[in-house]
């Protein structure tokens, strides 16, 4: 039996619609000197468990190679200039570069703009003309990011900033250039709201914060989300609203012609599908949902009932993205977890598909509404990124930039397999391993799932599962309920009183992989992030038995309490539900695994992975957890924190505090499924 530093229970007891409801850990939500003494025992125990994982130089020392590689994102070409964000080896952040005439010239670097090599640029945008770029720049790698002003041809920052404190979002730049629109939360709202009460703000370069107006959203309820883009002729803009108010997901559409005066905001649409999304191009206006509408421009502006024309209908797949060209739309979309490119006329008359090789995905699409062409990465478990260029008036696909790293090289492949879920739902499953694997049970095996917000599971090359996979592990991805594979049914059949149908489609994943042969209970391994790591949290304390590690980073934990907490928790009311409605209530109470642990439980080895600044998912759900945890076990194997400092939801940001954590996790992982580093 582990022995763990001392953690004191208070009595600490709820009545919540008259159900008694016991929280002795609640004091650790706080952030005295009492919970950072705690937090420094538990780093120090932690360090015990480490220092005896044998394995952890050897795997730093691949996981430095393999981060020694550039790291490129889709360039965006603006006016006559092509910008890219990229991580040339040897440098610890992401910076932003422009390139010209095959040249590339760095602008902006987090290093050089804040100091610190634990700050990043949280993403950028860049003029029409290209002569600006608006970019965030965020000093712990977490939400709140600064907006800042670059001017390309003097390589110099302007005065123009905009206060982290707001925490601010860059959209984009006016057509002209004068100003750029933002998001960011009204003004007056207390301190556990400042992610809340979203509005759209537009500045004019060369003035102060202080005079930036109101542009959008005034009347909308605190938790409601908006959106913003930009019409190719720079006349029209049209908003996403996301209502999240009621408990539920809807999309309100409207648009509105920018030399209004009397700021006239057209209702254009709405719709149940959070993913939909709109652009502008010459005359008309292209709606995606589940299906591409394409509505006449002049009708949107009358107002009243509208005529939609149904231009695209994939028969397969779900629509993941649209893209608007100068003479074609490009359907992003997704067949069986696996991207899918087909380009079609602006009428919606299907020309062709774009090859991207098997069980790939596409990510990153770079492109401006109405141009020629678009950049994009295609990427999967064994390849990394290929970053294409395609041409639409030559109808030319080409390679900007090759994939230096190929897995299949070692005889590494990736084979989709599908489980059953217990209501008979099949889930399908990524396996990357040897193609020569023997299935006899004994391979070491690592499974991650997510099943959240509709957000999909599919190919993507993952520098820091290397190290296990050349020592004969075998790397898995479940597509469970509650992402966005198949579609809006498929997230919502894992959402609020569905949510069991994301812990049993996980389930139901690993056990048919240990029925085939792929590993067994003690050579398993489940790894989740965020709302994965809920995933990872309940399957320790309702299944223990089948699997010897859990990987549980940055997890939501706290079921009654989530909502309460200074981060983004009510933004997740419409995927969790609340405690402040009774049906859901029962529901969360059931299965939240903070008020689920039962003392006296033999627990698998957990690591779970928080970071200090995490502004996304409050700390405090990771302490709670892991004080119940440690508590309720009797049995032997280590249940651990790693605790990043100076970092956010992602973890760690540096290059090298990222290969340390990393190291850490894989050692972990490694000791305890008896592995060996090869």
């Amino acid at each position: 039996m582990q022995k763990y530093p001392k953690t004191k229970e208070e009595k600490q007891v709820d009545v919540i619609f008259g159900t008694k409801v016991e929280d002795p850990f609640r004091w650790l939500e706080s952030n005295d000197e009492t919970v950072l003494a705690w937090i420094d025992e538990q780093n120090k125990y932690a360090k015990s468990v480490l220092d005896n994982c044998s394995q952890r130089e050897k795997i730093k020392d691949l996981l430095g190679a393999e981060y020694s590689n550039d790291t490129v994102y889709a360039p965006r070409k603006r006016g006559d200039k092509l910008f890219l964000r990229m991580r040339t080896s040897g440098e610890e952040q992401d910076s932003i570069y422009m390139e010209e005439n095959g040249v590339k010239t760095k602008l902006l670097s987090p290093l050089g703009i804040a100091g610190d090599a634990k700050a990043m640029i949280s993403g950028y945008v860049a003029s029409r003309d290209g002569k600006l770029i608006l970019f965030g720049i965020s000093k712990a790698g977490n939400d709140k990011a600064e907006l800042r002003v670059f001017d390309v041809d003097k390589r110099e920052l302007l005065a123009d900033k905009i206060s982290e404190e707001y925490y601010p979002h860059q959209i984009f730049f006016s057509a002209n250039s004068d100003g750029f629109w933002y998001t960011r939360h009204a003004d007056g709202v207390s301190k556990n709201e400042v992610k809340l009460h979203e509005r759209i703000y537009f500045h004019k370069i060369g003035t102060n914060e202080s005079e930036d107006k109101v542009f959008f959203g005034d009347n909308l309820d605190k938790e409601d989300r908006v959106g913003m883009s930009l019409s190719s002729c720079g006349e029209y803009v049209v908003i996403n609203v996301e209502k999240k108010s009621a408990g539920i997901e809807l999309v309100e559409m409207f648009i509105t012609k920018l030399s209004d005066k009397n700021r006239n905001f057209v209702p254009v649409y709405k719709s149940d599908d959070v993913k939909t999304s709109a652009v502008i191009h010459k005359d008309y206006l292209y709606i995606r949902t589940d299906r591409i509408l394409k509505i006449l421009l002049s009708d949107v502006l009358r107002g009243g009932e509208t005529r939609k024309q149904e231009i695209i209908h994939p028969e397969e797949g779900c629509i993941e993205k649209m893209i608007v060209l100068s003479d074609s739309i490009i359907i992003l979309k997704l067949e069986n977890a696996v991207s899918v490119l087909a380009v079609y006329d602006l009428d919606g008359v299907f020309k062709k598909t774009i090859p991207i090789g098997e069980a790939s995905s596409v990510i990153g699409i770079s492109y401006e509404v109405g141009s020629n062409n678009c950049y994009f990465i295609v990427m999967s478990y064994t390849e990394s990124s290929t970053i294409y260029k395609y041409d639409s008036s030559a109808e030319l696909l080409s390679v900007y930039l090759a994939s230096k790293r190929n897995l299949k090289e070692y005889d590494i492949e990736t084979r989709q397999e599908w489980a059953v879920s217990p209501d008979g739902t099949r889930i399908p499953i990524f396996v990357t391993c040897d193609k020569n694997v023997k299935l006899d049970g004994n391979n070491p095996m690592w499974v991650y799932g997510y099943g959240g917000f509709g957000t999909n599971i599919k190919p993507e090359f993952k520098k820091e599962i290397i190290p296990f996979l050349m020592s004969g592990g075998i790397y898995v991805e479940a597509c469970i309920r509650g992402g966005g594979e198949f579609g809006k049914d498929w997230h919502l059949s894992g959402t609020k009183e569905k949510k069991m149908n994301v812990f049993n489609d996980f389930i139901a994943s690993i056990e048919y992989l240990h029925s085939r042969k792929y590993s067994s209970p003690s050579k398993t391994a489940i790894c989740g992030w965020s709302n994965g790591g809920l995933l990872v949290s309940y399957l320790t304390i309702t299944r223990p038995e089948l699997f010897a590690v859990g990987i549980n980073i940055a997890p939501v934990t706290d079921m009654i309490r989530f909502h309460l907490y200074p981060d983004s928790g009510r933004l997740w009311i419409s995927e969790f539900g609340s405690s402040e409605n009774e049906e859901q209530f029962k529901n969360l109470i059931n299965y939240s695994p903070y008020h689920n642990s039962k003392p006296n439980s033999k627990y698998p080895a957990v690591m779970f992975v928080v970071s200090d600044k995490d502004d996304r998912v409050n700390p405090a759900h990771t302490f709670k957890m892991l004080a119940k945890l440690q508590a309720d076990s009797i049995g032997d194997k280590p249940i651990i924190m790693r605790y990043e400092k100076g970092a956010g939801h992602g973890g760690a940001i540096a290059t090298s505090l990222k290969i340390e954590q990393w190291a850490d996790v894989l050692a972990f992982v490694f000791e305890e499924l008896g592995m060996k580093y090869n």
